[in-house]
């Protein structure tokens, strides 16, 4: 068919290998600094959610007073 001739006729281009490498060295380097933010959001949302535990905690025994 026109449409599966048209698709296999296509030329695809396909950077030279050493471009090849460069960028997937850029989305490696890129991807690890992605996952050390990660990490680092993961690390203060549990810290985050401890303190609220804990303020909580503080309010319910009446360590702290609740005002309005």
């Amino acid at each position: 068919s026109l449409e599966y001739d048209l698709i296999i006729n296509t030329p695809i281009p396909v950077p030279p290998l050493e471009e090849q490498r460069r960028i997937v060295e850029y989305i490696q380097k890129e991807t690890s600094a992605l996952d050390c933010l990660t990490n680092n959001i993961k690390q203060m949302a549990e810290k985050l959610e401890e303190l609220r535990r804990i303020n909580i905690n503080d309010a319910v025994t009446g360590k702290v007073k609740v005002t309005d």
